[in-house]
Order: structure tokens, then C-alpha cells, then sequence
């Protein structure tokens, strides 16, 4: 005989995805922070040169 036993749900400790876990930070700031980085960042002016 033999049985098997399976559950049902995922293991509580299923790692989760990098999205998952950036939108559990619920960080906040402002809209073009990821196109002006550099400058929130290092304190650089922004031309459309660069």
C-alpha cells in the first residue's frame, strides 16, 4: 500500500518575485524619478545633451 499526501495550497515560504516584493515596499515618489535619476541621485544637471 502505499499513500500519498499533497496539499493544496503553495508552501508559505515560496519565494517571492522581485515585483512582489516592490510593490509590498509601497514606496513613494515622484513620477520621473526613474527618468531623472542622476540628478536625485548625485545632484547633476539634466541637459538633453547628455
Amino acid at each position: 500500500m502505499k499513500i500519498t499526501v499533497e496539499t493544496l495550497f503553495a508552501p508559505k515560504d515560496t519565494p517571492k518575485t522581485f515585483l512582489q516584493t516592490a510593490q509590498s515596499l509601497q514606496l513613494q515618489g515622484k513620477p520621473d524619478w526613474s527618468e531623472n535619476i542622476d540628478q536625485y541621485l548625485y545632484g547633476n544637471s539634466i541637459t538633453e545633451d547628455d
